[in-house]
């Protein structure tokens, strides 16, 4: 129709000409909890029922088995740290707490009991330990991206092959309660590389042949290469032969086709019409800097598209708002609008589209990075990247044009930046790379002396003591030994500048910054 194919011609040159820059939409970081005070009685479970409850607790398929727990009594331990909880040795009173609780199936109360010993005491020697019980106590409680991230910072430390095999398969547990069944096929497979028997074996390998069935051909392929020769191995060998048998090559490399892209069906000569394009922008208030580069672009689409179709009539139609679904309706049935752009933001771009979708008249967001793009939601689209695709990009160029191999991740500890971090790990590990740490820094935070040391950085005192104990001079040259090649650091311009000069302040040279 008409309406598509205006709107195709102005979303095109909205694409070329038009670049919007804005903030973050994030979410209120979580305020820290302390161990609740139980009063249930104690019964230790048996080793038996342990291992059943942590197996039952979680809604996945597979999770660790429940520690042993300690000697002293739960009441005792938390009679200890209500009396004294700044004592020397509260840290490991926390975590003893906590895998009394792991070890009766109480999960949520072990994963607060762990966060509070990550809050009160972050240099204690058992911080990497609470780290490792709280990402697998996450995962069998079913919060997914909270475990993530303890699961991944966990195994990015970690050297106990039985340890790594637990953490890499409750990472295919979170992977596939999440519906992304490759990186839980390739954690599973991880997992089972240890040479000693792991908890759930049988579960794991029953998990690998049935993601073997779903994931696509050219992606069951990949694995199969990768894990020859391993444990895993010979499942999917196997489960690629099945398929082989099912699809013939060629009939997989059509389905794994993406589709023809619909700028073929938009690029068709137009003919004589007129109407008018709904703009709804903020154009003034907090976002109206925003809004207006927006709007600057609208009118330079069209001032190209009125050079290449001389006989189109196109009249704007503007609104200065935040937008609503009010105005949305408006511009469509009093302005007798043929199509929307805008808004920018989530919240109002929601709204809109209801109306939009409803009353059949296409429309583009120019941002909206949060807005569930629905399939019964045809006449709506996007124009951003979202997260994902960010971070996908650069783990893409990183790998495939720098020949990069090995990253660490500095990342803020808000909602952009956990999906940011999830994403990039996902697109690395999926292009063969991997990476091997990951820090993370609080919300406008200035100074990050700890996650430059934390990354394996050294200030020049540190430099200078190291080279001595080596027997250099100070002029010898000596580069700090890092295991990783590039560090990913997903932030704003603002907080990028803080950061690039601290990376160099503590002598990490040899590192290549990616953004996202």
């Amino acid at each position: 129709t008409f309406r598509f194919m205006l709107f195709a011609v102005l979303a095109a040159s909205l694409l070329t000409g038009c670049k919007l820059d804005t903030g973050s939409e994030t979410a209120p970081k979580p305020a820290v909890r302390m161990p609740a005070s139980e009063t249930k009685a104690e019964t230790p479970p048996t080793p038996e029922s342990a291992a059943q409850k942590a197996l039952a607790a979680g809604s996945g398929n597979w999770s660790a088995p429940a520690p042993t727990p300690p000697r002293t009594p739960l009441a005792g331990l938390r009679a200890n740290f209500e009396k004294n909880p700044a004592a020397t040795d509260a840290d490991k009173t926390l975590l003893d707490i906590a895998k009394h609780q792991l070890a009766r199936g109480e999960l949520e109360s072990a994963a607060q009991s762990l966060e509070g010993l990550q809050e009160k005491f972050p240099l204690s020697p058992l911080y990497t330990e609470s780290v490792f019980y709280r990402g697998l106590a996450l995962q069998a409680a079913d919060r997914h991206d909270e475990a993530w991230i303890s699961l991944r910072s966990s195994l990015s430390k970690e050297t106990s092959p039985e340890r790594r095999a637990l953490l890499e398969a409750s990472l295919g547990a979170v992977y596939e309660m999440r519906g992304e069944p490759f990186p839980a096929l390739l954690s599973y497979a991880r997992a089972l590389r240890s040479d000693r028997i792991i908890f759930g074996k049988k579960i794991l390998i029953g998990r690998i042949e049935a993601l073997a069935g779903e994931i696509e051909f050219h992606k069951l392929r990949s694995a199969t290469g990768r894990f020859a020769g391993t444990p895993a191995g010979m499942y999917l060998q196997a489960a690629l032969a099945d398929r082989e048998q099912q699809e013939k090559p060629d009939k997989a490399a059509r389905n794994d086709a993406p589709p023809k892209s619909a700028a073929e069906e938009a690029n068709v000569p137009m003919a004589v019409y007129s109407g008018r394009v709904g703009i709804m922008l903020p154009l003034s208030g907090a976002l109206g800097a925003a809004g207006g580069r927006v709007y600057d672009g609208i009118r330079l689409a069209l001032r190209h598209s009125l050079a290449k179709y001389p006989n189109l009539r196109v009249q704007l139609a503007v609104r200065d708002t935040k937008s609503t679904a009010k105005v949305a309706a408006e511009l469509i049935e009093k302005e007798k609008a043929l199509a929307l752009i805008g808004p920018l933001i989530t919240e109002a771009a929601e709204g809109a589209a209801q109306v939009a979708n409803r009353l059949e008249t296409p429309m583009l967001t120019p941002f909206s990075l949060r807005m569930r793009m629905r399939p019964d939601f045809p006449w709506v689209f996007r124009n951003t990247l979202t997260n994902r695709l960010q971070a996908q990009g650069v783990a893409s160029y990183a790998i495939r044009y720098l020949g990069m191999r090995r990253f660490a991740v500095l990342y803020p500890a808000d909602r952009d930046g956990i999906e940011l971090t999830d994403a990039f790990t996902q697109a690395v590990e999926n292009l063969g790379g991997e990476v091997v740490k990951i820090v993370s820094f609080p919300e406008n935070a200035t100074d990050f002396r700890s996650q430059m040391l934390a990354l394996g950085g050294m200030d020049d005192r540190q430099l200078r003591r190291r080279k001595r104990s080596l027997g250099l001079g100070r002029s010898d040259p000596y580069q700090i030994p890092l295991n990783f090649e590039a560090l990913f650091v997903p932030v704003r311009h603002e907080e990028a500048v803080l950061i690039a000069p601290q990376v160099l302040f503590y002598n990490m040279r040899a590192v290549r910054l990616l953004g996202g």
